[in-house]
């Protein structure tokens, strides 16, 4: 279903070629090359190729110049049997868009769909940019970008994903262990089938609850992140008003006039309703100065009032900050839980499918008159030697 692959930089011009068929000899049997015209490109449409999307992305964040860095992953994505043509196409973006939420836009190379190949398949390839959480910086690390964990978990949150895109099971799973599932239904060997079952059946349900989790991790901490943002503009706000009410305080300090100067000020009405103002050392100039205090006053009470509601929104912002961070932290533990359920769960299943193998090998050898002779007591006691083997294990 899907291959994971990594590259270095002296590998990535033949991968790149191969993608988008610029390759002048490419030599697999497998292309059909009249219908290299319906192949396409889901990832971003750029003016520079893919090779030099990549040295300018490794030039932007942290990367070793060693020649054994790979500084590209791919993600071999091939679409289910038996899906029509529509489906197909929303197979491919919906895995187009899993991925991207993974890895990020910004460091997507390209996404080729091959339609001229026996199997329709997508090269996801992208740099793999990590967060160098000691330096705060972001830098190239493959081996970081995708772990042990991602690979072992990948199919069944690919599962996840497709089965609510798609509102059904479109075999994700099946055909990524269908030999073993083949084997088994063959040969009717009861519990340990039976047990199987019951693992696969856990482990989606475990890889659907992962994934929402993830989900709700990445929107919590994208809220995070948007209240932190709105903390710093209301800090900036405080400080800017704050420094304003200073200067206008600053500004009202020393009195335009002495206390019996004020007291002399009279106010008579002239003709026409205008108002004539006369007292000691009152000129026009001083009236536009007593009317810029005023104003200055006022302005100085506004700027007051902005200062309390500022003040307030800080404080709700940083609360509902702390509250915020404290739901990401628990979200992220729970995450944690889930995925280490799900490497026990990958790790059972791997376990029985060895069993299974073992046993093939052994009905196998056994001539068909023989193996049609065994009793079902011997499939019993086959059964239960694997429960016990697997009991050992855990």
């Amino acid at each position: 279903m899907a291959h994971f692959t990594k590259y270095t930089k002296v590998q990535t011009g033949h991968l790149c070629a191969h993608n988008d068929r610029s390759a002048n000899n490419i030599s697999n049997d497998k292309i059909n090359p009249d219908k290299t015209n319906e192949n396409y490109n889901l990832g971003p449409q750029r003016d520079i190729s893919q090779t030099d999307f990549i040295n300018q992305r490794c030039g932007e964040v942290k990367c070793l110049n060693r020649d054994n860095v790979n500084v590209m992953c791919s993600w071999l994505v091939t679409a289910p049997k038996d899906l029509s043509a529509e489906d197909t196409n929303k197979f491919f973006q919906a895995s187009y868009d899993f991925l991207a939420e993974k890895y990020g836009d910004k460091n997507i190379i390209s996404a080729f769909v091959h339609m001229d190949e026996t199997q329709p398949h997508m090269h996801f390839a992208f740099v793999p940019v990590v967060e160098d959480k000691k330096r705060g910086i972001e830098k190239v690390s493959a081996k970081e970008r995708v772990t042990r964990n991602d690979l072992q978990s990948f199919h069944g949150e690919l599962d996840a994903r497709m089965t609510e895109v798609f509102g059904r099971d479109i075999g994700v799973m099946n055909d990524a262990t269908k030999d073993g599932n083949k084997a088994i239904e063959e040969l009717k060997r009861g519990t340990a089938v039976e047990e199987l079952t019951q693992i696969n059946s856990a482990t989606r349900e475990a890889n659907k609850k992962a994934w929402k989790l993830d989900k709700a991790v990445k929107d919590l901490e994208t809220k995070k992140n948007a209240l932190e943002g709105k903390l710093s503009d209301k800090t900036s706000e405080l400080n800017r008003v704050s420094q304003e009410a200073k200067k206008i305080a600053d500004n009202i300090k020393q009195p335009l006039l002495s206390r019996d100067e004020i007291k002399s000020i009279t106010a008579e009405k002239g003709m026409f309703g205008a108002v004539k103002v006369t007292g000691d050392n009152i000129t026009p100039e001083t009236i536009e100065k007593l009317k810029e205090m005023s104003l200055m006053s006022v302005k100085s009470y506004d700027q007051k009032t902005e200062i309390r509601n500022a003040k307030k929104e800080v404080r709700e912002t940083k609360k509902e900050l702390q509250d915020m961070t404290e739901k990401y932290a628990k979200s992220r533990e729970r995450t944690s839980r889930q995925h280490a359920e799900l490497y026990q769960k990958d790790r059972e299943i791997g376990f029985l499918n060895k069993e299974i193998e073992k046993r093939d090998k052994i009905i196998d050898k056994i001539p068909k008159p023989q193996l049609e002779s065994i009793t079902s007591s011997l499939a019993e006691a086959a059964a239960k030697a694997v429960k016990k083997a697997v009991d050992i294990d855990r």
